[in-house]
């Protein structure tokens, strides 16, 4: 089965369907190659930025090839944009392993900035941060700097901007130890402060993904078992720099097979869907691993997960629904 969208139209409403665990094409017909990355909205398009492998045959050595730029208004039609950033981009030859790209825009600085997990040659050889930004969301984005945020080891990472504009890098450190939170500087390009050294108390964490629902913020993470699936679950915070609960739960015993990459919320005319994005690292391998998109469900405030072979989305109203009618 290849992940297809297809569009239909109900009653005053118009849903792109998704259907998991195939391929995603864009627009050309070409495999969309983005994994564990993020979606940024600039006025009334979606941009979705990923890490692209191409033909890489292995977890373990592959250097990466480009972080891919996909755009698309419905969520639907999905355009091959740009490779912001490849192995000729200035400051990125000696990088072996990008990964986890994330964007946000500042208004301050008119710049839109990316942070990403990067490595050399080697896994588990420099375990750094890495910092670029482009003027366009699509553009060729800079080189700033890699370094080591607040003088730790740097894996799986995300960005989150919040309502007052600031900004801050999640990251789990390079021995799994926890997760911690850091403050941007103004510009976003750096790091100001440790706002959390451990988020969740708990070792073994990994790919956090944080959003935020009715004054409430969320992060859901995964465990450390590499391309092995393993519950997904998630922690809740009133401040996000303030106390982050236990973790608990979501979906089944293996987060349908997927690792956490991001959640986006699709906020419409008439309501918000949460949307979790998952890599399926080991279908058929790394390097052209599924993307499974899934509707985040609720009970209240209490997040859930269903697995849907199909669903469908309207990115103008923000409604979704498993069925072709309401």
């Amino acid at each position: 089965m290849m992940l297809v969208l297809a569009c239909i139209s109900c009653n005053e409403t118009k849903y792109a369907q998704v259907i998991n665990g195939g391929f995603w094409y864009d627009t050309e017909g070409d495999i969309i190659d983005a994994h564990s990355g993020g979606i940024i909205k600039v006025e009334d398009t979606y941009y979705w930025f990923g890490e692209a492998y191409g033909n890489a045959k292995s977890h373990k050595t592959h250097d990466f090839k480009a972080i891919k730029c996909y755009s698309s208004k419905n969520l639907k039609d999905w355009k091959f944009e740009n490779d912001v950033i490849t192995k000729n981009t200035a400051g990125f030859e000696d990088c072996g392993h990008l990964e986890r790209p994330k964007v946000i825009y500042n208004e301050k600085t008119s710049q839109f900035v990316l942070w990403a997990h990067w490595e050399v040659m080697v896994w588990g050889d420099i375990e750094h941060a890495a910092v670029a930004y482009c003027d366009k969301v699509n553009g060729d984005y800079k080189f700033i700097n890699h370094f080591l945020p607040a003088g730790q080891l740097s894996k799986d990472c995300t960005l989150y901007k919040d309502d007052d504009g600031s900004a801050y890098f999640v990251f789990d450190i390079g021995s799994h130890a926890n997760i911690k939170m850091a403050k941007l500087t103004d510009d976003y390009l750096a790091i100001d402060r440790v706002v959390n050294e451990n988020m969740f108390n708990e070792t073994h964490r990994e790919a956090p993904a944080i959003f935020k629902r009715n004054g409430i913020y969320y992060c859901f993470t995964s465990g450390t078992t590499g391309s092995d699936t393993n519950p997904q679950r998630y922690s809740t915070a009133n401040s996000i720099v303030g106390h982050w609960s236990d973790l608990q739960g979501i979906g089944n015993g293996d987060g349908f097979n997927t690792q956490t990459t991001f959640v986006l919320p699709v906020q419409g005319t008439k309501e918000t869907t949460y949307i979790y994005m998952g890599d399926r690292w080991n279908d058929p391998g790394f390097a052209d691993a599924k993307n499974i998109w899934l509707p985040v469900l609720w009970d209240g405030d209490v997040p859930s997960l269903e697995y849907y072979d199909s669903w469908w989305i309207d990115a103008s109203t923000g409604k979704w629904t498993d069925s072709r009618a309401e």
